[in-house]
């Protein structure tokens, strides 16, 4: 085994700040081009394997076999915007359906980790916020859910990972 040395541990200066960053949209036929969502207050793209459960003989547990993945986000934006809820709109009164890409980058200048880059692609609105009021509020935030089929991770902005 290798000696152990103190820059074998984490530095706290080292955490990469939630507040640096930025976060683009590209939604076609609205936007042109990737614009910069300023009113983001938090977005989050989670991937999930699917998998289908299965008995074999001479095992007693059941077992799982991947089958595939299935993307889904959340945003919290404040509200001083309606785009999202217009997006909606288009689907549930015209029947139009806006696919768009979300580009994250997080990329804090005192970390010495890095940048790390995330394109999420095909996503599509499942749930929003269409009408708020809260006369205890400071501010109002609206959320979007939604789901995407595409992603993919920026080789050459990664965290200088260890491993």
């Amino acid at each position: 085994m290798a000696d152990i040395t103190t820059g074998d541990f984490l530095l706290g200066q080292d955490t990469v700040s939630g507040k640096e960053g930025i976060v683009t949209v590209n939604i076609p036929g609205i936007t042109d081009g990737p614009v910069v969502a300023a009113e983001v207050k938090n977005i989050t793209g989670k991937v999930t394997k699917t998998k289908a459960k299965l008995r074999t003989m001479g095992r007693r547990g059941t077992q799982s076999k991947t089958t595939g993945w299935e993307g889904t986000g959340s945003m919290t934006f404040y509200m001083v915007t309606s785009l999202w809820m217009r997006l909606m709109a288009m689907y549930t009164n015209e029947g139009k359906d806006v696919f768009f890409d979300i580009h994250v980058r997080n990329d804090d200048p005192s970390s010495n980790r890095g940048a790390y880059q995330c394109h999420l692609g095909q996503c599509n609105i499942d749930e929003v916020d269409v009408a708020k009021f809260d006369v205890d509020a400071d501010y109002l935030e609206i959320t979007v859910n939604f789901t995407f089929s595409e992603y993919s991770i920026d080789p050459t902005a990664s965290f200088n990972d260890r491993f």
